[in-house]
């Protein structure tokens, strides 16, 4: 873990450092990672660290938690009560902060633009981050919010009807490619989900299922074809070796 932790630089985000981020920066353009619900786990350090090795800046904020330790249960459940009851409302009080911090990864590497990975809590979190200018390669991995059973609520992003238009509207503009993961038996992602976003963006989501049960694709069930899908998918919208941007 320490061994994984050192990679990483860390810096205070936001007015008054109001956050703190983890970052490997590289020659390549930005990626800012999302973590889920058990905190910013061993897996998704390492999940950030295959990132950076493939040539891209990677940025992990931490919105709760402890960098490298997984949440215990109760801790697990008071915060996943709290954030449903939040996307429940279409209330996005990260989402500020993190387009901000999108703003600045874009700031210090230039290119064209920035990747997302949002997953778990934060899947749905792209669609907000598409309503900026900077994100060209966006991630929706197994999006679980807001939670419940009603219908209407399995097939729910959490975000208001203005935003999701903005959001469509901008991926359809600059014809942009939205890549979505999921275990397709996954009870805490359900396919609802992944289907609003295939009637939201058309044939601009590309979605992509495995078999199992399991939840967290890219991290603690790690399917190793969808990092490397990721990956690709990174290079293919923000190219790998795009020169940093200077910096005042």
């Amino acid at each position: 873990m320490d061994e994984m932790l050192s990679r990483y630089e860390r810096f205070q985000f936001g007015s008054g450092g109001t956050g703190e981020v983890y970052c490997i920066e590289n020659d390549g353009p930005g990626v800012v990672i999302l973590h889920e619900l058990p905190g910013m786990t061993p897996e998704c350090l390492d999940l950030g660290i295959q990132i950076a090795d493939a040539g891209f800046s990677v940025y992990l904020p931490l919105l709760f938690g402890e960098a490298g330790k997984q949440l215990g249960v109760v801790r697990q459940i008071c915060i996943f009560h709290q954030w449903n009851r939040l996307a429940k409302r279409k209330a996005t009080p990260m989402t500020d902060w993190i387009r901000a911090l999108g703003r600045e990864v874009h700031r210090r590497h230039g290119g064209a633009g920035i990747g997302a990975i949002g997953m778990c809590l934060t899947g749905g979190f792209i669609i907000p981050l598409l309503l900026d200018e900077h994100l060209l390669a966006p991630v929706s991995s197994q999006p679980a919010l807001p939670w419940g059973f009603r219908k209407a609520v399995r097939s729910s992003l959490g975000f208001s009807a203005d935003e999701l238009e903005s959001a469509r509207h901008r991926a359809e503009e600059k014809n942009l490619t939205i890549l979505g993961f999921r275990y397709e038996s996954d009870g805490q992602c359900p396919a609802e989900k992944l289907d609003t976003m295939e009637s939201l963006f058309g044939d601009r989501f590309q979605r992509i299922q495995y078999p199992g049960s399991k939840h967290s694709v890219l991290t603690k069930d790690r399917v190793p074809d969808a990092v490397e899908r990721t990956i690709s998918f990174l290079r293919s919208a923000l190219g790998p070796d795009r020169s940093p941007a200077e910096t005042s």
